[in-house]
């Protein structure tokens, strides 16, 4: 291309041709190819680093897609662990409501007992002191 400028020159310089447009279409087109080849270099180098990226952003699914999958599961461990823990605060009251159910039949029964014994013991004593009189 450089050959056929100076030789394109060359033959209008012969001519006694005015060259300062030649010359100023051929620097357009220098500079746009300069342009063109920057570009298209730098597209090659973001194409590399847009191939990384995608790359990143697929890892990145998948692991988020693992996650999420992971949380699906956790909630319904919690989910599972709050309704059997419905269960056993349900089954501690029942418990709890018949101990003291328990509690209240002993004390009951120990008041009962103790009235007994001290109606025994009333009436040992009275056996004894009439054996002695």
């Amino acid at each position: 291309m450089i050959t056929q400028t100076n030789l394109a020159f060359s033959n209008m310089t012969g001519l006694y041709a005015d060259c300062s447009s030649f010359y100023n279409l051929v620097r357009s087109y220098i500079l746009h190819c300069s342009q063109l080849s920057a570009t298209d270099k730098e597209l090659q180098e973001n194409k590399k680093y847009l191939s990384s990226l995608e790359a990143c952003v697929l890892e990145t699914r998948k692991y988020l897609n693992m996650l999420e999958e992971v949380l699906g599961q956790t909630r319904k461990k919690v989910t599972d662990l709050e309704a059997e823990k419905l269960l056993r605060v349900e089954a501690f009251v029942d418990q709890d409501a018949k101990l003291r159910g328990f509690v209240v039949e002993a004390k009951e029964t120990w008041n009962f007992l103790k009235g007994i014994l001290h109606v025994e013991r009333q009436q040992f004593l009275l056996w004894i002191r009439l054996k002695l009189s």
